[in-house]
């Protein structure tokens, strides 16, 4: 089975060897649309042979290997307590090897994604994106973000604007932030978390909330360097690799210098979406 997808403005050539249970939102990503690379991912039922050696590094369940030309992972499904590991991914170049063994109907376990297995954070920073947890919406053409650590509040702010203003969530847990001709996008993604909303949809951004509890509303202006810190906390990075994390800051850097970020001290009332749509637009309310 062959299956092409897009995500942002990397292509994937997907060859499996059984028919894959795709999520009905995945197949907003079954596209070619002149991606900017292209990579090629076979998935292979066989046994696992991680390198002898130990990891490099443990990131949750899932550990890693780095050689000098390739990323080797080893993966455990955390939602089965005591499995062995069940699938095994090498990164080189261009291509993706994911290598399962007896564990196809873990696969297909709705709390796995088959994104997880396909190194896609690295792919996506070859062209210039970054996976940004928030909740993206859209209002006037425009993308207005909230991001804050979950149970902060930002998809309960980015639902009062639906309210309020008919805006519209694209996804209500992630994004991808994306620059494209010295512009900045933000871009739908395939994850969503428990949040229903899942849009394969592209808008320039706005602004970027950072959402912060408090009694009162108020909205910050922030530094750029302030910005990067409070981004980069929120941001897919792969802290285990040093020239990951060396682009992921000169993108967000650019992200800082180019965008308005700024924190949105707020309750859970109405005022909030008042408050931060007249410190972006001035006094006028206004809708979609």
């Amino acid at each position: 089975m062959k299956q092409y997808v897009q995500i942002g403005r990397t292509g994937f050539s997907l060859s499996l060897p059984f028919a894959y249970r795709w999520a009905e939102e995945d197949s907003h990503f079954f596209q070619n649309n002149d991606p900017l690379k292209q990579v090629q991912v076979e998935i292979v039922e066989e046994p696992l042979c991680p390198p002898e050696r130990q990891p490099d590094f443990i990131s949750g369940q899932m550990k890693i290997w780095q050689e000098p030309d390739s990323d080797i992972r080893l993966y455990k499904a955390s939602f089965y307590p005591g499995q062995p590991d069940y699938a095994m991914s090498c990164r080189r170049g261009d291509h993706v090897r994911i290598s399962l063994y007896g564990s196809v109907d873990l696969l297909m376990n709705p709390n796995l994604k088959l994104w997880n297995l396909i190194h896609l954070e690295n792919y996506l920073l070859e062209t210039d994106a970054l996976v940004l947890h928030c909740c993206y919406s859209m209002y006037r053409g425009k993308a207005i973000l909230f991001s804050a650590p979950s149970g902060t509040g930002k998809t309960t702010q980015a639902n009062i604007w639906k309210r309020v203003y008919g805006s519209r969530i694209i996804n209500g847990d992630k994004c991808i932030l994306q620059r494209r001709n010295g512009k900045w996008y933000a871009c739908g993604f395939p994850l969503h978390g428990s949040a229903p909303e899942c849009e394969n949809q592209s808008y320039p951004i706005d602004t970027i909330a950072i959402v912060r509890q408090a009694k009162e509303n108020r909205v910050e202006k922030i530094a750029p360097v302030q910005k990067v810190g409070l981004l980069y906390t929120e941001c897919t990075v792969n802290s285990w690799d040093q020239s990951f994390v060396d682009r992921a800051l000169n993108l967000l850097m650019d992200l800082a210098r180019n965008v308005q970020v700024v924190t949105l001290h707020c309750n859970m009332e109405d005022d909030a979406a008042h408050t931060l749509h007249r410190a972006i637009f001035g006094g006028n309310h206004g809708t979609v």
